[in-house]
């Protein structure tokens, strides 16, 4: 009689990483059982079999859910190629834990007359038809109690988040309590990265210019060892991470989870805030108007800086109006334009104002009314309200000297301590001792040169760049006015000056903060058929117009 000749391969595997590292654990412990088995086969041969040991293929820190394992991959390529016929395991749950997969790796092996023998139950065989349908009852029920277990986790995690208990992890700002778990404390490092993060979001108005200046200050994500005992974290700031950072709602002291497919938000007191709710909310607001104006319908929006932004309003449709550019033969042209579905019936206003032309029309209405108006009131009315908040730039230069100033003193104490170390117990300076310490004379130079030119930018903020010295500057130079000035000064005299552009059928009305309005009448060109507000050509009139 012919022998039966079993080309043996061990399928073994691990679902941690953990468990994976540890030598006594379940891999070398399934290693000696698969051993064991074939050494009995040896110890009481049968004269029809012959047992032949080929080849040992572990997947190592990966579940059983699925097929996406290595080893398993290889050992289904090794059946295909006639190099194996026979797989040992010591559990079902080894090699499987999904019912469907189950049945296909079921056919596979009986299309490819391969064996497959569970050495802890040595009844769950394919190689009769009762140990078939008894394997896959038993792979259900692993299948349905892994199911159960995940159902369980996921009712839990949720109640816990209904509680506003914390279960995310670790976060850039907070410190977990070990002894409270699902309630933080803030770092109060870290908390001023994120506070800078918002800052500078609401002055530059973009998540890249954001990273890079976080970088500049030499910020880094927040750094961690995690349970397996791995350091974690750590690294340079980039676009997705300022998003993440702007977008998170635990900032404010909420906790953000999702239950049956809908986002929720509750406030919860297990930590506190870190941003106030204001500063928030207008973070949220420009993160979707930059999240408009990349599309590529007005992916070029932000390359004009509107001068009239959140100011001008359409008096028809009593509705503010908003900004926007269309491309023509390969140029953006920009508009302040209605909002979608804001727009009357019979509204007079053209539906794209040339927004440069406007523009350039307010401007020079207010650079004459800047000549007439009494000097000492207006220089007054401007150093009063500037008094009363300091200018954002000037606080935020202020800031990065305490920053520049706290980096200073930490690297100039690490070289101190080092050098009395030496000093205690002297003996040659190995090379990394002195790599560390150049690094060290190095931050120290740039520190000390970044904290100079932030003083000597400082100075000139309080000269110059507070709106009363530009105010004062046009008044004293009449010939060069507010026209002259950079787009960013421009649009701080505006802000400054006026409360509200109001356009109406033939008029403009520039309302200041004052309470004088401004009138222009547009006037209409013979032999033009087109909304009068396509080109904008006004006439201004005294300062007491009856409107």
């Amino acid at each position: 009689m012919a022998k039966k000749i079993y080309r043996c391969a061990f399928y073994r595997r691990v679902s941690t990483e953990e468990q994976a590292e540890v030598m006594e654990g379940s891999l070398k412990n399934q290693l000696q059982r698969l051993n064991q088995f074939m050494e009995s086969k040896k110890v009481f041969p049968r004269e029809d079999e012959e047992w032949i040991y080929v080849d040992d293929y572990c997947d190592e820190g990966i579940s059983a859910k699925d097929e996406k394992r290595p080893q398993y991959q290889r050992i289904k390529t090794d059946i295909e190629n006639n190099k194996i016929n026979t797989v040992l395991f010591t559990d079902l749950s080894r090699i499987s834990r999904n019912v469907l997969h189950f049945l296909e790796l079921t056919r596979f092996f009986k299309e490819n007359n391969t064996d497959f023998i569970c050495i802890n139950h040595p009844e769950f065989s394919t190689a009769t038809p009762y140990g078939t349908i008894l394997l896959t009852i038993f792979v259900a029920l692993m299948q349905f109690e892994r199911e159960l277990g995940a159902d369980r986790a996921k009712n839990g995690s949720l109640d816990r988040a209904e509680r506003g208990l914390w279960g995310g992890g670790q976060i850039l700002g907070y410190d977990l309590i070990e002894k409270q778990h699902g309630y933080l404390k803030i770092n109060t490092e870290e908390a001023k990265i994120v506070r800078y993060v918002f800052q500078q979001y609401l002055k530059v108005q973009s998540s890249y210019q954001v990273a890079i200046l976080c970088n500049q200050r030499g910020y880094k994500t927040k750094c961690f060892t995690s349970r397996r005992k791995k350091l974690c974290g750590g690294n340079e700031f980039a676009y997705s991470t300022v998003r993440q950072i702007l977008a998170n709602p635990t900032y404010i002291a909420k906790k953000q989870f999702t239950k049956n497919g809908e986002i929720k938000n509750v406030k919860t007191t297990c930590w506190d805030p870190i941003i106030d709710l204001d500063t928030f909310n207008e973070a949220q607001r420009l993160l979707k108007a930059n999240a408009r104006s990349n599309s590529k319908n007005t992916g070029k929006t932000n390359k004009y800086k509107f001068l009239l932004g959140d100011l001008i309003r359409c008096n028809h449709c009593d509705s503010p109006l908003t900004h926007s550019c269309t491309r023509k033969d390969g140029v953006y042209h920009p508009y302040y334009r209605h909002r979608r579905g804001h727009t009357k019936e019979g509204c007079p206003i053209a539906g794209n104002i040339p927004a440069e032309r406007l523009d350039e029309v307010v401007l020079s209405r207010l650079s004459q009314y800047l000549n007439k108006t009494d000097n000492a009131l207006l220089l007054r009315h401007e150093v009063d309200k500037r008094n009363k908040n300091v200018p954002d730039d000037i606080k935020q230069v202020q800031d990065d000297i305490e920053e520049m100033q706290r980096l200073l003193r930490r690297s100039r104490q690490d070289h101190t301590n080092i050098l009395n170390s030496l000093k205690e117990s002297p003996k040659a300076i190995d090379e990394t001792t002195r790599e560390v310490m150049q690094k060290l004379s190095d931050d120290i130079k740039t520190y000390e040169a970044q904290l100079n030119d932030k003083k000597d930018e400082l100075k000139n903020l309080q000269a110059q760049n507070s709106t009363d010295a530009k105010v004062e500057v046009i008044l004293k130079d009449k010939k060069k006015g507010i026209k002259n000035l950079s787009t960013l000064s421009q649009k701080e005299i505006i802000h400054s000056l006026i409360a509200r552009v109001a356009l109406n059928k033939d008029t403009i009305i520039l309302d200041t903060q004052r309470g004088v309005d401004l009138a222009g009448i547009i006037k209409k060109r013979e032999g033009w058929t087109s909304n009068p507000y396509s080109y904008l050509d006004v006439e201004w009139v005294d300062e007491d117009f009856g409107v």
